[in-house]
């Protein structure tokens, strides 16, 4: 069993919290959504995770529990993937001609246990709007520290997208760590086939 808290999105748009929305004919101020955050601790046993943090990674001779993904998607998103690719994929927008006119968001959250000093690359891929910039924004986080984050950029093309590719790397010494990652539409309108693909690398220091 997990603990969660319900905190003010201004996590994904800091210092833009709103963008006007049509609705029933008027323009009205959509604000961000909440988010969730998973309370730290086990939640059982994981073939993908361990002390040699899975395949591919080298082995420690500590001893060290095993965590599952903690993943949570709303309004329409879902996230795919485990190990060390996860993707969260939003639908389309009603104002592009998809079904989904609310803010759809998602959050995965992921303890890991080293034995060695490692160094963690976070390579991101997201498919974002061009209307606005700020939007469809994704962060990853590890012990709360930034690694990682982009969004949307602002070119006034409606229902146009582009892909977006950052990434950010993190040293890490032996013990416990987390992983968060978190995306958001932020609001309801101008994404086709918007997603962020989140892709880990781990290697020995």
């Amino acid at each position: 069993m997990f603990q969660v808290r319900v905190l003010v999105g201004e996590l994904f748009c800091p210092g833009s919290s709103f963008r006007d929305q049509p609705v029933d004919g008027e323009r009205r101020e959509q604000p961000l959504p909440a988010f969730l955050v998973f309370a730290p601790g086990s939640y059982g046993s994981s073939s993908g995770v361990s002390g040699s943090l899975g395949t591919g990674l080298p082995s420690g001779s500590c001893a060290c529990p095993e965590y599952l993904w903690q993943k949570a998607a709303f309004s329409g998103a879902t996230w795919t993937g485990d190990g060390w690719t996860l993707r969260i994929s939003f639908e389309v927008s009603q104002n592009c001609g998809g079904p989904n006119a609310t803010t759809q968001w998602g959050m995965a959250t992921r303890q890991v246990c080293l034995c060695v000093p490692m160094r963690l690359t976070i390579n991101m891929v997201g498919v974002v709007e061009r209307q606005d910039f700020g939007y469809e924004q994704a962060f990853a986080r590890v012990n709360g520290m930034p690694v990682c984050s982009g969004g949307s950029v602002g070119e006034g093309l409606g229902c146009a997208m582009t892909t977006v590719t950052p990434s950010g790397s993190i040293d890490l010494p032996p013990g416990q760590h987390l992983i968060e990652l978190n995306a958001s539409t932020i609001d309801g309108a101008y994404h086709v086939g918007a997603f962020w693909e989140f892709n880990l690398n781990w290697e020995p220091l």
